[in-house]
């Protein structure tokens, strides 16, 4: 097992351009399979919990790409309650404006409905199903 996992990460890691598109899945991998050899597993919030964040932090990068005159102003927590339990989610803020919401958010004071949790929990079921 252990030598399958260092021969996909060397790869990982010759991938060049391609590195940014997998980077978080490979480091949930990584993460997963460190935390196996310990007799541990990576509990399906988490892994949920941490793509949210990841997916908040690039979507503000592709925010600075289309408003360059805008900076980033650090990040602000919020506990964001689905059905398995409560996600700490990292929210990107920016300088100037309110002008950026990370799309994957309801609008503000918007109660997350079932539909919503259902899609979040069916991303976070396909992430976890990549990560074995």
């Amino acid at each position: 097992m252990r030598e399958g996992y260092h021969k996909v990460m060397e790869e990982y890691e010759d991938m060049g351009t391609d590195k940014n598109k997998l980077d978080l899945l490979y480091e949930l991998l990584r993460e997963t399979h460190q935390l196996a050899l310990r007799g541990e597993r990576i509990s399906f919030r988490y892994l949920l919990e941490r793509l949210l964040n990841e997916m908040m932090r690039r979507d503000r990068k592709i925010y600075f790409v289309l408003n360059p005159q805008d900076c980033g102003n650090g990040f602000y927590s919020t506990k964001f309650n689905l059905s398995l339990g409560e996600l700490n989610l990292e929210v990107p803020r920016v300088r100037y404006g309110n002008r950026f919401r990370p799309s994957i958010l309801p609008a503000r004071w918007q109660r997350v409905d079932k539909d919503y949790e259902e899609l979040l929990i069916a991303v976070g079921q396909r992430l976890q199903q990549k990560t074995r």
